[in-house]
């Protein structure tokens, strides 16, 4: 082989390297580019489904839902479709229209009755674990226990000797159960099912739940708001009744 043939194959051999180092490189470049790409959706996608997790519907976004909705000849709640108008999260929305189909269900399977302020009124009287719109008076000037029910949740009432003992639970330090005692007297659902959820959401500050249930008792007992369905349902609100 003469030299000229030489060079040729050499400059050849260098022209093919030279291109498969450079595709090697452009590919491993591109591919780290893509999974970096990749890994930032991922993260992405986490922290909205965190955001989704973490999205409640507070007593403000109900207010304002409110006035957008009708009782229907049937006697079921309807969203008007101008709702769009509030400009709410679609989380909010997909929750709050859980919360209306459970509602009208109820109305539709002749077993409650939505009445015009949007309280639900159980027809099954002899179900005494129903959520009926009974509220008892027991001590005059005491406050009054009982359970008022609505399409968006319920509010709880304990009278003062109530209160005194819900707030002495907790502070106990029993654990949630001790404290649901008498909590669950008053809705339709497991005590255990409902002392995960309360649990759930107040953390391992059931000793500062107890203190915010005796901040708010001014001798007329409390009134602890509600916002979900069934067991699915957490405090979100104490108050002085």
């Amino acid at each position: 082989m003469n030299k000229n043939n030489r060079s040729k194959i050499s400059k050849l051999l260098i022209g093919l390297l030279t291109i498969i180092i450079s595709t090697t490189f452009f590919s491993n470049v591109s591919y780290a580019e893509v999974k970096k790409s990749d890994d930032s959706n991922s993260e992405k996608n986490q922290s909205e489904q965190k955001d989704v997790k973490k999205a409640k519907v507070s007593m403000k976004d109900i207010k304002k839902i409110e006035s957008y909705l009708y009782l229907s000849k049937k006697g079921t709640l309807i969203l008007k479709p101008d709702y769009t108008d509030l400009n709410l999260d679609h989380t909010i929305i997909k929750e709050v229209k859980t919360w209306l189909k459970y509602s009208n269900q109820l109305v539709l399977e002749k077993k409650a009755v939505i009445q015009p302020d949007f309280s639900i009124k159980m027809l099954n009287e002899s179900n005494t674990n129903s959520l009926d719109h009974k509220i008892s008076t027991l001590s005059k000037g005491c406050g009054k226990n009982g359970h008022n029910v609505y399409w968006w949740g319920y509010n709880l009432y304990f009278d003062c000797n109530e209160t005194r003992s819900l707030y002495q639970s907790f502070k106990a330090g029993g654990g949630a159960t001790s404290g649901i005692a008498a909590i669950s007297r008053f809705i339709p659902v497991p005590p255990t099912q409902l002392a995960s959820a309360i649990a759930g959401v107040i953390g391992g500050g059931l000793v500062g739940f107890g203190q915010m249930i005796q901040d708010e008792h001014e001798g007329h007992g409390v009134r602890i708001r509600f916002t979900g369905l069934g067991y699915a349902a957490v405090p979100s609100g104490v108050f002085p009744q």
